[in-house]
């Protein structure tokens, strides 16, 4: 009978293996006969799973520029192209080198590097920070707890990897006099002005973030297009901007 190439290394392998020598039994099929495919497949599968739930674009480029470049990571420094062959022990590497590698000395696609010119960026081969290592992290347990869902890897690598300490700088607020200082440039007598004063005072006023005033500024449609990332359900917040505004207007 004559088997496709692709299943040539499987075959190869039962036939040189006895089931306890390959400890497939009492296994899920899945893993015996899916673990072996490069990591290449299996990015292009994760990405078609995660379009089927609709994500939004933002995340989508996330998760295939992380996966992208660890990819390409284990192929040009470990020669590791198959998913069998990740390991813990790869991933803490994979992280270690984060830490020790500069920013945009690496990347997916070298071709990029072509146009992007990263030698110009100020900040080039500055460290990369925790908090961006983190987000790496972060897409990498998603990637490997979805294969360890669907059956295809015998040990998940990513199962006790834990994201890295960060140090949180405690922020300087505006004390009285600042606050005049900053609202007094505002002309109030042109709209934009007088708008940005009521998004400030509103934001001080109900504790509210940018993102969520956004989304009440702007509304649905753009979190459909992925402008900004989610639907504010401050009512609270959207009462006190009308009530605001009709002050600002009987006082101007």
């Amino acid at each position: 009978m004559n088997f496709p190439a692709v299943w040539q290394p499987i075959i190869d392998l039962i036939a040189t293996n006895t089931p306890c020598q390959l400890g497939i039994l009492n296994q899920p099929m899945g893993s015996v006969f899916m673990s072996n495919f490069s990591l290449d497949y299996c990015i292009d599968e994760f990405m078609i799973y995660c379009r089927s739930r609709d994500l939004r674009r933002r995340t989508l480029d996330s998760y295939e520029h992380t996966l992208r470049l660890f990819e390409r990571w284990c192929e040009v420094e470990l020669r590791i192209d198959r998913i069998h062959d990740v390991s813990e022990q790869v991933i803490r590497r994979y992280i270690t080198n984060l830490q020790e590698r500069g920013k945009y000395t690496f990347y997916a696609d070298e071709k990029s590097r072509g146009t992007n010119f990263p030698e110009r960026r100020r900040d080039y081969r500055q460290p990369v920070t925790t908090a961006t290592i983190n987000n790496y992290i972060r897409n990498l347990k998603v990637f490997f707890n979805w294969l360890d869902s669907e059956h295809w890897l015998s040990k998940n690598p990513m199962k006790i990897v834990k994201q890295l300490k960060t140090n949180r700088q405690k922020k300087e607020y505006l004390n009285d006099d600042e606050f005049k200082k900053l609202v007094g440039h505002l002309d109030k007598s042109y709209f934009s002005e007088h708008r940005d004063y009521a998004m400030i005072v509103l934001m001080l006023d109900t504790g509210m973030l940018t993102k969520d005033l956004g989304t009440i500024l702007v509304g649905e449609q753009a979190v459909k297009e992925g402008i900004i990332n989610q639907i504010g359900g401050i009512h609270e917040a959207i009462t006190k901007l009308h009530e605001m505004i009709q002050q600002s207007h009987q006082e101007a």
